[in-house]
């Protein structure tokens, strides 16, 4: 009878048993990258969420502050015993007919106190008194001059008309004890927004006459950039920062330049960049939150706080958004994500080294025992057997040595 001849196989069990093993460390390595890498992706997510939406929370409680404050210190200028007494002097021809003080003198007395009054406040940048006469004519004025850092009061030739300005005639038609409130926008002076650019909100109330006629208005501008200077640290971690309004919107920009680090500068197609964002602000019924995929070229994660300041017009709103990129925050899983697959081609050549070693334990006496098998069915009964390997192999190898004894025997005898 023929011999069937060896067996060639194809693919060894060496060489499974490599496969299998760098496989599996593979694909473990990998499944664990990928997972840490969607957990730390979805903790910095919620993490920058959380840390923006605090920002804008607390820049907006700084906004509402500071508009109340302005919205007492305008009742409180309008109720003074100098402003009472110069409008009281102007009306009487120049003579206070109550105290017998000049105009001139109440008007020195006004321009003092005026200028006390912004140099305590900061973010004043201009007190006026303007009549309803003269088209609305600056009957006082003082201001901060931005390049010397003082407050001054301009000349009788430097004051201006008023009457065709949007606060003006708002604030007169408002009823006694009301104050209006503008929405933020530059300072303009002569029908131009003076230079440098500086965003202001103004609030303005009418003044009256003893005899209860309406004198003209008295009117502050609050300096937008000393209310959100607290902002320039998160400027500076190179998140972005706008400040919305149904009228305008503005974008906070790092100015060297700047004596408070940055400037508004006005954005007037926002939606252009963020094609979600003003509506979502605008119809939002929430206060505060957070904001995701609001970007058209790339994603961002925004948080923003949305706030009614004008106590008169509660439809009125100014909504203060802080924004990153997506890209930038979740930069640190994408960098796992890198690593890992740098760490599987580094440790690639290791681990089918570390399988080949393991391979060649476990098959090598294996190997011997297949030999010695093909031997004897060959007719070579001599190739030694790995009777000294442990586990199921030695089994095999002990029985089979002990069948190839026994046929050698029944040979002998036969012949």
């Amino acid at each position: 009878m023929k011999s069937p001849g060896k067996k060639t196989i194809k693919y060894g069990l060496t060489t499974q048993i490599i496969v299998l093993i760098s496989g599996m460390v593979l694909v473990t390595t990998l499944c664990i990258g990928l997972w840490s890498s969607y957990l730390l992706y979805t903790q910095l997510i919620e993490k920058e969420e959380m840390r923006l939406s605090v920002a804008a929370e607390h820049a907006g409680l700084r906004f509402m502050e500071d508009i109340q404050v302005m919205i007492d210190d305008v009742r409180f200028l309008s109720n003074t015993v100098s402003l009472n007494g110069f409008v009281r002097a102007h009306e009487g021809g120049g003579i206070d007919p109550v105290v017998g003080f000049t105009e001139q003198y109440w008007r020195e007395r006004l321009i003092k106190n005026f200028i006390e009054f912004a140099n305590a406040k900061p973010a004043c940048m201009q007190v006026r008194l303007i009549g309803i006469a003269d088209k609305g004519r600056e009957l006082i004025h003082v201001k901060r001059d931005i390049d010397r850092n003082i407050v001054v009061s301009l000349k009788n030739h430097q004051l201006q008309a008023k009457s065709g300005n949007s606060f003006y005639i708002n604030t007169l038609q408002l009823p006694s004890g009301n104050v209006y409130l503008s929405d933020i926008g530059f300072i303009h002076e002569s029908g131009k927004t003076a230079s440098p650019h500086i965003p202001v909100i103004q609030a303005a109330m009418p003044v009256y006459t003893d005899e209860k006629e309406l004198f003209g208005i008295i009117v502050i501008n609050l300096n937008i950039n000393v209310i959100f200077s607290e902002l320039l640290t998160v400027l500076k971690t190179g998140r972005e920062v706008y400040v919305l309004s149904d009228v305008n919107n503005f974008k906070l920009q790092l100015d060297p330049a700047s004596a408070i680090g940055f400037s508004f500068q006005a954005v007037p197609h926002l939606q252009d960049t963020f094609p979600r964002l003003t509506g979502v602000i605008a119809a939002s019924q929430k206060n505060h939150g957070v904001l995701n995929d609001i970007g058209i070229k790339k994603s961002f994660v925004a948080g923003f706080k949305k706030i009614k300041f004008d106590p008169r017009q509660p439809e009125r709103y100014v909504s203060i958004i802080i924004s990153d990129s997506q890209e930038d925050v979740t930069a640190p899983a994408m960098t796992i994500i890198r690593v890992s697959i740098l760490v599987i081609m580094l440790l690639l050549p290791i681990i089918i080294l570390s399988g080949m070693y393991i391979s060649n334990t476990i098959t090598r006496p294996l190997r011997k025992t297949v030999d010695s098998i093909q031997a004897f069915a060959e007719g070579n009964p001599d190739l030694p057997l790995p009777l000294t390997a442990s586990g199921e192999v030695g089994i095999i190898a002990y029985a089979f040595d002990d069948m190839r004894t026994q046929v050698q025997q029944r040979g002998a005898m036969l012949e």
